[in-house]
């Protein structure tokens, strides 16, 4: 058990037993082992970092490190182990010392990518972490660095040069109930190391997968936050508030992906972007969920470019917004190969405006328009009849598929409407016209006058009185070449 060394009435006491303690009075700072023997001590404000480097140092890992309430100056960086490092609350305050140009907790097992090794199952909680911004030009406030199953909880790190937590080769760990305020960024989760701090000089990316932030609340930083590479991390009822940018997902040149990042519940508040995608590196940012965001003064709520991503939204009319899934190859999304619509009323809708139905030779990413569905009208723009049955008294007059030559006009038919009768033309429809010269015209020969000129289809309905000479034309527009064309006309006489 813990014996009570001098200046230990009034601090808080740890509610379990540690591994170590280390506590401050107004002149020392010391640290104890489990049985009350000093493992260090010196002068407070001085040699605070040391104290506690060398209680890190002293125990097992899996040990436990507890610092009582009062304020440690940090002169030099604390390389942490897998071990539980807990404070007094609020009141046990790290604060970097003038000069500490580094970060202030580290916590890294030495391993590279020739050497896989990770330390597993630590903790930090209860604690603040103090930056000095204005006499620091470089340092993070916490970093975990090739962990796994690591928990950062209950922790408020504020005035922080650089980020206030990075993870980095970070799999399966935690970041909960934790407040990053006022640091130049919030949190990263992955990086492209290309000077191989963590990569023992090898310049790969550090992945950082599986990670679950929760109920952490960024504000006032640029970015708040960023996630360079990764997959499978999540965001559960966060809120990042006066940042440049609430989230950033961007994967960078040297770094694979940035994939299948969920978002649930996130809080957006005086952002200038909300959530802002990048497409870059080698396999982009994917396959993004976003659910029930809430966006309170926010300049633009999304801007994820032109990436895979799925926002479901109960607070808009518009409650699920596809994005990309009018792009469908392998790769990207599988869907059913045909659409059945053979139960009940089935619609397919143009709301807002104009929507195209394409088609696409060879399953290439070359499409044509084939018809348009706009707010009131159904066009179609490429027609190909394979086969027309003949109701009574209606009858086709087609021209086969023929090229024709330039500025040339072809003939489907030529003849005399019938005495007693008059020529009624139904519709005109484009069979074949790949290259977009051909169009038809019916004229009539002995008035000199062009009774109907088509370029696609049109069924508005014409006629022609007995005893006139008709031609039913096929006509090339283009004067300096020929084109294939087809063109077919259904008629009856009435």
């Amino acid at each position: 058990m813990f014996t009570q060394p001098q200046g230990w009435f009034g601090l808080r006491k740890p509610s379990r037993a540690f591994s170590a303690i280390v506590c401050k009075d107004g002149s020392t700072v010391w640290a104890e082992d489990a049985s009350g023997k000093t493992i260090a001590s010196g002068e407070s404000g001085v040699d605070d970092a040391g104290v506690i480097q060398s209680a890190i140092n002293h125990i097992n890992e899996g040990g436990k490190l507890y610092i009582s309430e009062g304020e440690y100056i940090i002169g030099s960086k604390l390389r942490s182990k897998n071990i539980n490092l807990e404070g007094g609350g609020m009141g046990t305050i790290l604060r970097a010392a003038d000069g500490l140009n580094d970060d202030i907790i580290e916590i890294y097992s030495g391993g590279t990518l020739d050497w896989r090794y990770y330390y597993q199952h630590g903790r930090i909680a209860h604690l603040k972490i103090k930056g000095n911004r204005s006499k620091q030009t470089s340092g993070n406030g916490i970093v975990l660095a090739w962990t796994q199953h690591f928990i950062i909880e209950d922790v408020r790190i504020e005035g922080v040069y650089e980020y206030g937590i990075k993870l980095l080769r970070s799999y399966w760990s935690a970041i909960r109930d934790v407040w990053v305020h006022s640091c130049g960024y919030g949190i990263k989760i992955g990086e492209y190391d290309a000077e191989g701090k963590y990569n023992a000089g090898s310049s790969a990316d550090l992945y950082s997968n599986s990670n679950i932030l929760q109920n952490v609340h960024v504000s006032m930083c640029n970015y708040g936050i960023h996630i360079e590479s990764g997959d499978l991390n999540e965001l559960i009822k966060c809120d990042t508030s006066a940042c440049d940018i609430g989230v950033l997902l961007q994967p960078v040149s040297g770094v694979d992906k940035v994939w299948r990042t969920i978002l649930f519940g996130h809080g957006f508040e005086n952002c200038e972007i909300g959530i802002k995608s990048v497409d870059a590196g080698s396999e982009g940012c994917r396959y993004t969920l976003i659910v029930n965001p809430v966006f309170t003064s926010v300049s633009t709520g999304y801007d994820m470019g032109d990436n895979h991503y799925l926002i479901i939204n109960t607070a808009i009319s518009s409650q699920i917004t596809l994005q990309r899934y009018h792009y469908i190859s392998v790769g990207d999304m599988y869907i059913q190969e045909y659409l059945n619509l053979t139960r009940g009323t089935n619609y397919i809708r143009s709301y807002w405006g104009d929507t195209y139905i394409q088609g696409s030779t060879g399953g290439g990413e070359s499409f044509t328009n084939v018809a348009k569905i706009s707010s009131t009208t159904f066009d179609l723009l490429r027609c190909t009849i394979d086969k027309l049955i003949s109701a009574k008294g209606i009858f086709p007059i087609t021209l086969g598929t023929q090229s024709i030559a330039a500025g040339a006009t072809a003939l489907a038919a030529k003849f005399t409407v019938p005495t007693g009768k008059t020529l009624k033309i139904h519709a005109i429809a484009e069979l074949y016209d790949p290259d977009g010269y051909i169009s038809a015209e019916v004229y009539n020969v002995t008035d000199a006058e062009t009774v109907a000129s088509v370029d696609g289809f049109d069924d508005t309905g014409w006629s022609v009185a007995e005893g006139k000479d008709v031609e039913f034309r096929v006509i090339n527009s283009d004067g300096a070449a020929a084109h294939d064309g087809n063109y077919g006309f259904l008629v009856s006489f009435v």
